[in-house]
């Protein structure tokens, strides 16, 4: 198992087709596949939800939500 697979992630609305993802369908999702290069679009990584939606993009437009928790 990687450190990717299976974290929660937030989406970031950086073009028109993240925003409209994240209009019908929230901004957390869950990874799927590890981080891996891709020709044209550099590194990237498969997301899932709950309903079984799954889209690939690029690392540049996810984040990881930290745990409020862990500083305290």
């Amino acid at each position: 198992m990687s450190a990717w697979t299976g974290r929660i992630i937030e989406l970031l609305g950086n073009n028109s087709a993240l925003r409209e993802t994240i209009a019908k369908r929230g901004k957390y999702f869950m990874i799927e596949k590890e981080a891996r290069v891709h020709p044209q679009h550099g590194m990237v990584v498969t997301c899932y939800d709950e309903d079984g939606y799954r889209f690939t993009t690029s690392v540049k437009n996810i984040r990881f939500p930290q745990d409020l928790q862990r500083g305290l």
